[in-house]
C-alpha cells in the first residue's frame, strides 16, 4: 500500500511540474504558443493591428519540432491565396448609447433539438415522459410559439 501511495505522489508531483520535453508538451506547447502570440502582437504597428486577418490551414503538419497540433496559422488578410477570412468585430455596427441590457446581436444556433418547423409553424417534439413537470424543450417551444415575432424583430432591428 505504501509503495502505491509513493508512486501516486511522485506521479502527481511529476505531472504538476512538467519538464520541457515530449512528456511535458501538453503543458508547455500552449504556454509557448501564448508567449509567441503576445510577442507577435506587440510587434504589430497600429495599422497592421487594425487590418483584417485570415486563417491559413496547414496542408501538412508544421515543421516546428513536432510541437503544435494546430491546423494552421493566422495571417494578415491577403498574405496567402488560400487564406480564409476571419470574422472580426465592426465597432461601428453597435450603438454605444444603448444600455448594456439592450440586445444588439442575437445568435440562434438551432431550434431542432426542441422543436421542428412545419411550414411556418413551430411544432414541439412529442412529450413521452410524464414523470416530471414539463420543462426544458417543452417550455422553450411554447415560449417561441407565443412570442410576438414582429415585436421581437422591432426590438433588435438597428
Amino acid at each position: 500500500m505504501e509503495r502505491e501511495l509513493v508512486y501516486l505522489r511522485n506521479k502527481a508531483l511529476e505531472e504538476a511540474s512538467p519538464n520541457r520535453d515530449a512528456t511535458g508538451a501538453w503543458y508547455w506547447n500552449p504556454v509557448e504558443a501564448h508567449r509567441e502570440a503576445v510577442e507577435r502582437l506587440s510587434k504589430l504597428s497600429a495599422a497592421d493591428a487594425a487590418r483584417p486577418t485570415c486563417f491559413l490551414e496547414y496542408k501538412k503538419s508544421p515543421e516546428k519540432d513536432g510541437r503544435y497540433n494546430i491546423g494552421g496559422q493566422i495571417l494578415m488578410a491577403g498574405e496567402a491565396p488560400d487564406c480564409k477570412d476571419l470574422v472580426y468585430t465592426n465597432p461601428a455596427y453597435f450603438d454605444p448609447a444603448l444600455p448594456r441590457s439592450a440586445p444588439q446581436v442575437l445568435t440562434v444556433v438551432r431550434f431542432g433539438r426542441c422543436a421542428l418547423m412545419n411550414g411556418d409553424t413551430l411544432v414541439s417534439r412529442k412529450v413521452t415522459d410524464f414523470r416530471a413537470p414539463h420543462q426544458g424543450c417543452f417550455r422553450h417551444a411554447q415560449m417561441w410559439r407565443e412570442l410576438d415575432w414582429a415585436k421581437f424583430a422591432a426590438l433588435i432591428r438597428p
